[in-house]
């Protein structure tokens, strides 16, 4: 039998690691979502011109500066804003459509939102079954280890990895055919 005062703490600390997964995914969304190109004011954006920076070790980053005009108004706001990272190096006047967040403006990325959210839903479940587990031994009285807690955590994985090779045919077709 498990001492009361051990089930209190299995309790909290389960209810503790809840609260901070909320606490952590829901801005962690948001920011996905931002940096993917989905969330923010829609419009176009003009290239005025890009740069492309080259780092030692072989890679790079593509930058542009230009004008946004956002889609719900009539006359071009004029503000000059940052396409961070850009695909590729533009041509002066190019027009893309885009959302702006801040002094930024994103291109949509399905592939960038796509694998954050998996990332962010795999890390949530992982957290979730481990104070699941926790939770389960502070309501049943059951001695807590941590091979009930890694089944948990591994059966959490699980079922993150099924739903996310079911979910790629439907995301393929979502997001090429759109």
């Amino acid at each position: 039998m498990v001492k009361p005062l051990l089930r209190v703490v299995q309790a909290v600390v389960a209810s503790a690691l809840v609260g901070i997964v909320v606490w952590v995914a829901v801005p962690l969304w948001f920011h996905i979502q931002e940096e993917a190109g989905y969330r923010g004011e829609p419009g176009t954006f003009q290239v005025n011109r890009c740069v492309q920076e080259e780092l030692p070790d072989g890679g790079g980053t593509i930058s542009c500066t230009g004008r946004f005009d956002p889609d719900n108004s009539a006359a071009s706001s004029g503000a000059v804003v940052e396409l961070i990272p850009a695909d590729e190096v533009y041509g002066d006047n190019t027009t893309l459509a885009v959302r702006q967040v801040r002094d930024n403006v994103y291109t949509p990325r399905p592939w960038h939102r796509i694998l954050g959210i998996e990332v962010m839903v795999g890390l949530s479940v992982g957290v979730l079954a481990f104070a699941g587990s926790l939770g389960f031994a502070a309501a049943t009285g059951a001695k807590w280890t941590f091979g009930l807690g890694f089944r948990c955590l591994g059966a959490g994985y699980f079922g993150v990895f099924a739903l996310a090779v079911a979910s790629v045919p439907v995301v393929a077709v979502v997001f090429w055919v759109t």
